[in-house]
C-alpha cells in the first residue's frame, strides 16, 4: 500500500510538470479544435480538478489554476496542447470515462492511474 501510494504521488507529480511544461513553451492565446466526451468538472482525492468545458480544460486545486490549455480527445488518449506561432505543443494521458469516474494515466504507464470524480452541478 505505501508503495502504491509513493506511484501516485508520482504520477501526480509528472502531470504536474507535464502540463507546466507545456504551458512553459508558450504563454500565447491558445486556439484550436475538438472536445468530445468529457464535460465537467473531476476532482481527485487531494482536491486536484480538472474543469473541462468546450475544448478547453483547466487544472486547478482549489483557488489556485495551474494551467490553461486546449484538448482533444482520439480514441482513449486525451490529448492537452497549446499552439502559437504556427507550433503545436501538446502532452497525451490515456483516459477512461466510466459514468462518473476519469481515470487518468502516463501512457505505458497504467500502475500510474489517478481516479478523478465528476462534481455534481
Amino acid at each position: 500500500m505505501k508503495n502504491t501510494t509513493k506511484l501516485i504521488e508520482a504520477m501526480r507529480s509528472i502531470a504536474i510538470i507535464a502540463l507546466v511544461a507545456v504551458i512553459g513553451f508558450t504563454m500565447a492565446a491558445c486556439s484550436g479544435g475538438g472536445g468530445g466526451k468529457l464535460s465537467g468538472a473531476y476532482t481527485d482525492e487531494d482536491n486536484l480538478t480538472y474543469t473541462f468545458t468546450g475544448n478547453k480544460v483547466t487544472y486547478s486545486q482549489g483557488d489556485k489554476v495551474y494551467s490553461e490549455l486546449m484538448f482533444e480527445t482520439s480514441g482513449n488518449e486525451l490529448i492537452f496542447y497549446n499552439e502559437a506561432n504556427g507550433e503545436r505543443f501538446e502532452e497525451k494521458m490515456i483516459f477512461s470515462l466510466e459514468g462518473d469516474k476519469l481515470t487518468l494515466s502516463i501512457p505505458g504507464h497504467p500502475e500510474l492511474a489517478v481516479v478523478y470524480i465528476k462534481q455534481k452541478k
